[in-house]
């Protein structure tokens, strides 16, 4: 708690303990993390969750972390199936516009093969 006294002296920032949330490591003793919920008052959390749409959990890169680029993607088809697209446009709209979704997530993770394959048969 001191360090984190001293960042909000330094910075003028303070933490809403309301708000505030904790991550422990799973090689962390039980009765260390209750210790330290009941002195900070945090919530623990299992999770990270997401940083500008970015997975943040540690450990194994699983498929079921990338669902949402999946879902982000069928949104974005289902949403041009409304409007009167010919073939031919549907075809560019999706090799351009859904290819450039995963991207950015590849920048950071290494996608599972089985969610680039799926992307792929989306795609066409």
């Amino acid at each position: 708690m001191h360090c984190l006294d001293i960042f909000c002296e330094a910075s003028g920032q303070k933490i809403n303990s309301q708000k505030a949330q904790i991550f422990f490591s799973k090689n962390v003793d039980q009765q260390l993390k209750s210790d330290i919920v009941q002195h900070t008052g945090y919530t623990p959390v299992a999770s990270l969750g997401k940083y500008l749409g970015a997975n943040i959990d540690p450990g194994r890169t699983t498929r079921g972390k990338f669902n949402h680029i999946l879902e982000k993607i069928q949104n974005r088809l289902s949403g041009w199936k409304h409007q009167c697209l010919s073939m031919a446009g549907r075809l560019t709209l999706s090799k351009s516009v859904l290819s450039s979704i995963p991207y950015y997530h590849m920048q950071y993770a290494k996608l599972p093969k089985t969610l680039c394959d799926e992307i792929e048969k989306i795609q066409r």
